[in-house]
Order: C-alpha cells, then structure tokens, then sequence
C-alpha cells in the first residue's frame, strides 16, 4: 500500500514538472536506453554487450541478442528501429497501472509511431513486435562496483511477454484477402517491467524530436549523446573520436578520416545537420566536428545550452524558415516567442498533407516549425495545398511533383500577408 502510494505521488510531481510539455512530446524510458548505445543503428547479427558506468558507480552490462536460451535460435541485438516502436508502445502505458498490460491496438500504435497507418507500415510493426518479444537480453549488474563473480547478478528477459491477437475476417470481399490481425493488449515481460516501476532510473525523452528525426544514425546519437553534453559547455565540449563514436553504434569504421567525417557530413541534411540545434528534455544539442590534435582522426564535439540562450544554433530545418519569416518583416523576437509556445499540428492537419501527397507530414519538422510560426493559420494553408493538388490530379493537368515545395511557398506568402493584416 505505501509502495503504491509513493508511486502516485512521485507521477503526480513528475507531472507536475514536466507540465511545460505535452504527454504527447515525451516519453518516459529506463535511463541506461539513454546513457548507452544500447540501440544499434542499423540492424545487427550475433551479440551486443553494452556496459554502462550509473552515478553511484554501479556496472551494468547488456548483452543483447545471440543464441534464444529456450529455442537455440539466433535473435538479433537491438537498433533503432525497434527504439521507435517500443517507445512508442510505452508511451500507451498508464503509470497508475500496477500490471504490466498495455492496452493499444496496431492502428494506434501505427500512428503513434510512424503517422501512417499503410499497409508497409501495419507490417513492419508485427514484425518488430514479434523481435521485440524474442530477443533476449542479458542484463548483469553488481551493487559493489566490481565485476567479480561472487558479487554479480544477471536477469535474463525479453522486453515484450505475452501479445494478445484477435483475427477478424476481411472487411472487404475481395476474393483471396487475409484475416484481419487486431491487437487487444501486450504485456511488459516481467523483469523489465521492474525496470520500468524503478522510477529512479527513468528518464524522459522527447519522443517528438526523436521521431522527427530522418536518419537512423542520427536517432541512435540522439539516444545517448546528450547524457555526455549536458555536463560540458561550448568551452569545453564533451569530444569522441568518429572512429570509436561508429564502433559504438554498430557501425563498419571506414579506413580513412575524410570517409569517416562524410558518413556525417554528406548531402543536404546530414547527421550533423539533423542533431545540431535539436531541443532535449532539458536544453538544446551543440555539436559540430573538429580535427583531432595528431590529426589522425575527426573528432565529435557536443555540449548543452540551456533553452534562454537566443545564440543557440539552429537545425538546418529552423534555419531557413527563420530566414524566410525575419525577410518578411517580422522580430526575431517574435519568431522565438512563436517557436517556443507554437502548437503542434494535429490530425486533420496531418491528414490533409497526407492526402496532398506529403507521405509522413508529422516527422517533418520544418512543417511543426510552419505551424508554429503561423497557428491556425496552418489549417488552412494546409486545406488549400490538398485543394490545388487533388485538382491538378482530377483534371489531367500536369502533376505537382514537390507538394511540400509549394506549402513552403505558400508559407512564405502568409508571413508577408500576416505582418501586413
């Protein structure tokens, strides 16, 4: 009962806290997920082992992956893409909830994770729900600090227990359609549901910077590198070789330096590009990449800033729809205010680029950005886009191949048309 009871007042501070922000921007997650490249950037094969050093100097090592003790068949380790679903899932958990049930059904979760509900979409999540149940983990951690056998203890656990499926016969009558799978709950494999009632190891993320995020490397640092800058500054930043910074996300080192530094410097909206000037729960991501002092290898540098800082860098993404606002006459002061208390676009704004053609309008953030900056405005720029593209399609006329260039422009029109209303 008192356990209990202190689980309800600690989400009810929590809350309380984290009040500045929408559930829907965070998600909350077992800390080593974001103090350890615990997920891969891309897909892996054989075993991961990720050790990771707590504040109280407690070693804890995951080993993740590997032969199934049950079935002797291999699993693969985590990455990434199984990051999006399993926070995602996580985010339809009730923290009152003692069970370790979570009540979601695919179309939810779908759009919660990918903003689609498509057919590729719908697979490719049953498919990381059923690795997710699968792969095993072995997690040793040792209350003395030391890795000595007499003093470690190991749990071995899948993240996902049970999943409940109901199949329904086809909506449609089309000959030769499959059963339809519907979802009823998951449950939370019971020892990491203890991980999850741990509420002194759970730390908050924000879910929708990091599904705005386009590259899977991208999403991986972002996991993990901000648990190293938020204890440096812009004089003195947190520095790692991309040599071992790819090692540890389970990436092939390329044998020369300047191979190395393009991985995240290459095309328009590189890594670097994508993370630098991304908000955190806490503070805003500072990074850029230097030569080392032997010259042998680039070095990543990073730090925090704290949100207030007006010098702060900006994404790629803000950068230019900064310049575009500030060119049609508006204050920088205006824009920051806009950009910090701005709404997020909703469902029938999402559902209106959908069917203008723009295929994951919510992970794009220079459209969040768009709908911060002008409020409801945005509905209807974003009805009149679907207007003009579904007529050009109806009337044979030639086809719009760049929606999102086109609401751009018709962005940039309202910034002008707003200062002089």
């Amino acid at each position: 009962m008192h356990l209990k009871l202190a689980c309800f007042l600690f989400t009810g501070l929590v809350f309380l806290l984290v009040s500045t922000l929408s559930q829907d921007q965070i998600a909350l997650v077992p800390r080593d997920f974001l103090t350890g490249p615990i997920f891969a950037a891309k897909a892996q094969q054989g075993v991961r082992t990720i050790r990771i050093t707590c504040s109280d100097k407690t070693i804890r090592t995951w080993k993740i992956g590997g032969k199934n003790p049950l079935t002797g068949k291999d699993t693969p380790p985590l990455d990434v893409s199984h990051a999006r679903v399993l926070f995602g899932l996580l985010k339809f958990r009730d923290p009152y909830d003692t069970t370790n049930k979570v009540r979601v059904s695919l179309s939810e979760l779908a759009l919660t994770v990918a903003n689609s509900r498509g057919g590729r979409y719908m697979r490719d999540l049953r498919e990381k729900l059923g690795e997710l149940k699968d792969i095993w983990i072995e997690l040793e951690y040792d209350t003395e600090g030391l890795l000595d056998t007499e003093t470690r203890k190991s749990r071995h656990f899948t993240l996902l227990g049970h999943v409940d499926i109901v199949t329904h016969a086809p909506r449609r009558k089309t000959p030769g359609r499959q059963p339809e799978i519907w979802l009823d709950y998951i449950e939370l494999h019971p020892e990491f549901l203890k991980l999850m009632e741990d509420y002194q190891n759970l730390l908050y993320i924000r879910w929708d910077v990091f599904k705005s995020i386009t590259s899977n490397l991208a999403q991986a640092l972002y996991l993990y590198l901000p648990s190293r800058a938020k204890h440096h500054s812009k004089k003195d930043p947190w520095k790692i070789s991309l040599t071992t910074l790819l090692e540890q996300v389970g990436l092939s080192v390329p044998t020369t330096k300047s191979k190395r530094k393009e991985i995240f410097t290459q095309n328009k909206f590189s890594v670097i590009s994508q993370l630098n000037g991304t908000e955190l729960y806490k503070g805003i991501l500072c990074l850029h990449i230097e030569e080392n002092a032997g010259k042998t290898d680039f070095n990543l540098c990073c730090y925090c800033e704290t949100d207030n800082n007006s010098e702060r860098p900006t994404s790629i993404y803000a950068s230019k729809l900064k310049e575009l606002y500030l060119q049609a006459g508006h204050s920088e002061e205006d824009y920051l205010k806009r950009i910090r208390n701005g709404d997020r676009m909703n469902d029938y704004e999402i559902s209106l680029l959908q069917r203008a053609g723009i295929s994951d309008p919510a992970n794009e953030r220079g459209l969040q950005l768009c709908k911060a900056l002008l409020g409801d405005k945005f509905t209807l720029i974003a009805a009149d886009l679907k207007a003009v593209v579904l007529e050009s399609t109806t009337k044979s006329k030639a086809t719009i191949r760049s929606p999102g260039a086109l609401l751009m422009d018709l962005c940039k029109k309202e910034f002008t048309r707003d200062l002089l209303l």
